[in-house]
């Protein structure tokens, strides 16, 4: 019984083998006749599909991507991945040879006008402003250390979170006595201080914006001061 189970699993291991080497020997011999390329999004905005495509072209014009024999999936989606504008990529190969390019766009958190100019997404990794596409964003003013990246994108995130202060918020600078955001419906400097207290803040905030509105003729201040525990200095 030994010996008939040793035979029936040695059989089976070869002919496991052999298919895998049929595939595989198949595979090989696959060209790719055709390339498609997917976003995330139905419609990118950074990149298009004839920028992607030069990617994958080599210095002589010719699809490196056209033999299967040469072909490096990991490669590929490195060298997608290299662009600035690229948040992950994944190349894939149907059996009919078709080889399709599944691309997740950057999005932009907020652009940053400093000694340089910018875009910072959510993780915090930086992109170069570009002329095929300009996102309507939150604006940073001043230069954005290291240190303070995190802390910044932490807080942009809870104002976009916001229906109110996201719509209002339109940029942000950090002064030594902390955050000052500009509003759009407003003409006055909102001072924050530290990203702390946030809901205390945002409340206070809102409480004097419907206050403005509702006496708009009458009133004018050009700084709202939110960091003084439960108070409100407006100048």
């Amino acid at each position: 019984m030994q010996t008939k189970n040793i035979i029936y699993f040695s059989f089976v291991f070869t002919l496991v083998l052999a298919l895998s080497s049929f595939a595989s020997f198949r595979n090989k011999r696959l060209k790719i006749n055709e390339l498609e390329i997917k976003f995330t999004f139905e419609e990118s905005n950074f990149l298009t599909k004839d920028i992607v495509n030069k990617l994958l072209i080599q210095k002589e014009d010719s699809l490196f991507y056209k033999q299967k024999e040469v072909l490096a999936l990991n490669y590929i989606e490195d060298v997608i991945e290299s662009n600035p504008y690229v948040n992950t990529a994944e190349v894939f190969i149907l059996p009919q040879g078709k080889m399709v390019v599944e691309i997740d766009e950057r999005e932009p958190l907020f652009r940053v006008i400093g000694d340089t100019i910018f875009y910072v997404d959510s993780e915090g990794f930086q992109m170069p402003t570009s002329s095929q596409y300009s996102p309507l964003v939150p604006i940073y003013y001043g230069i954005l250390n290291e240190n303070k990246m995190s802390e910044t994108i932490q807080f942009v995130l809870k104002i976009m979170n916001d229906p109110f202060l996201s719509k209002e918020f339109i940029h942000i600078e950090n002064q030594p006595r902390g955050y000052v955001l500009g509003l759009r419906s407003f003409s006055f400097d909102v001072v924050w201080g530290s990203s702390s207290s946030f809901n205390e803040k945002l409340a206070k905030l809102k409480h004097i914006c419907a206050y403005v509105q509702q006496h708009s003729k009458s009133t004018e201040f050009s700084e709202i001061n939110l960091m003084f525990n439960k108070q409100i200095v407006a100048h």
